[in-house]
This record gives C-alpha cells, sequence and structure tokens, in this order.
C-alpha cells in the first residue's frame, strides 16, 4: 500500500484559504454589528461631551472608538490666523494710522471674506 503525505498539498494552501475568509467574514460581520448597535444608541444631550460618552462606550464600540482622536480630535492650526494678521498688517500701516479699531476689523473682516463673492459683484452696505 502506498501512503499519500498531503502535509503541505493544495488541501493545506485550501484550509489556509478558507481560515482567512472566514476570519475577515467574522471581522466584517462584528463590524457591522457594532455599527448597528452604535446607530442603535440614543443620541446624546445637545450640551453633553461627545469624548466623555466615546470613553464611557469604548468597550462596546472598540471598533469605532479607534476612530474618535482622528474624527473628534480638534487639530490646532495657525495658518487662518497668521493669515488675519498678514491682512491687518497691510490694512494698518503707517499711512492708515488714523482707522479706529472698529474699521480696521471690518476692513480686514470685508478682506478677508472678500474671495467668497463672485468676481465683478457689487456688494452694497
Amino acid at each position: 500500500e502506498e501512503s499519500y503525505d498531503i502535509k503541505g498539498s493544495i488541501f493545506d494552501d485550501l484550509d489556509r484559504s478558507i481560515a482567512v475568509k472566514q476570519a475577515a467574514t467574522n471581522s466584517t460581520v462584528g463590524s457591522r454589528m457594532e455599527v448597528d448597535g452604535y446607530l442603535g444608541e440614543l443620541p446624546i444631550g445637545r450640551l453633553e461631551d461627545p469624548l466623555k460618552w466615546w470613553y464611557q462606550h469604548k468597550e462596546k464600540y472598540l471598533r469605532l472608538y479607534q476612530l474618535v482622536p482622528r474624527y473628534l480630535g480638534i487639530i490646532m492650526n495657525s495658518v487662518s490666523f497668521e493669515r488675519i494678521f498678514s491682512k491687518m498688517g497691510l490694512i494698518v500701516n503707517d499711512r492708515r494710522t488714523s482707522l479706529s479699531t472698529q474699521k480696521a476689523g471690518m476692513v480686514c473682516g470685508i478682506a478677508q471674506n472678500l474671495s467668497l463673492f463672485p468676481r465683478n459683484t457689487t456688494v452694497q452696505f
């Protein structure tokens, strides 16, 4: 009688392929159940802290909790403030020292938001 060694055969590859697909399916099913559970939650109050809510529910929604810092975190960026200060520097200079603080702020606001208006548009106040 001949004995066949199926170790390292096509069947091992098939078993590995099935195991990988089952793991992916289980992960997808788990993720879907987690999202469905989250969507079934009652909304938090307007004055409640969403970060605190997520911290309290992190064990229940472990996969979703990993996304919280990315989407609920505040990215500090000073570029917009630097642009405003730069515009203020162009508006308030040696020639325009007589502008009041209020008027200088208004001119800066208009200059900052001018790009929101289509070109060749007359703005009336």
